[in-house]
């Protein structure tokens, strides 16, 4: 005879099962879509181009600058940049100016600042960055 406690252990089985499938799903492409990489926050890719045998070899590409986002020189930088779409997306300066910039060569391709409104004051931390 199956009781209420059965089905309620084969309910939680299923759903343990079902987070860790969907911790385990990653973007296609490498893409890093979330903060950590993924819904589960995992920050794990299954990408292997760069491993132990060859991390010693690799060599600056580009440098991308945020430093000129604001009044002032901000060298601190709290956002995860995201790759989507062949671009990545970050924040830089106290205003938090969104760039989208080109992974292949540095280049910053657009930028957008939040106008300074009663919405911008009340809003998230300066440098915060977090949900590009």
């Amino acid at each position: 005879m199956t009781t209420h406690r059965d089905y309620g252990l084969w309910a939680g089985a299923f759903a343990a099962l079902a987070c860790l499938w969907h911790a385990q799903a990653t973007a296609q492409d490498g893409e890093w879509r979330y903060i950590g990489g993924n819904a589960a926050h995992t920050r794990y890719t299954p990408l292997d181009q760069i491993n132990a045998e060859n991390f010693e070899d690799l060599e600056l590409a580009w440098l991308w600058r945020g430093d000129n986002f604001g009044p002032r020189v901000d060298y601190v930088f709290r956002s995860t940049p995201l790759y989507v779409d062949g671009l990545l997306y970050t924040v830089a300066g106290y205003r938090r100016t969104v760039a989208a910039i080109d992974p292949a060569t540095g280049e910053t391709i657009w930028t957008y600042r939040e106008p300074h409104t009663t919405r911008w004051e009340r809003g998230m931390r300066n440098n915060y960055g977090k949900g590009v």
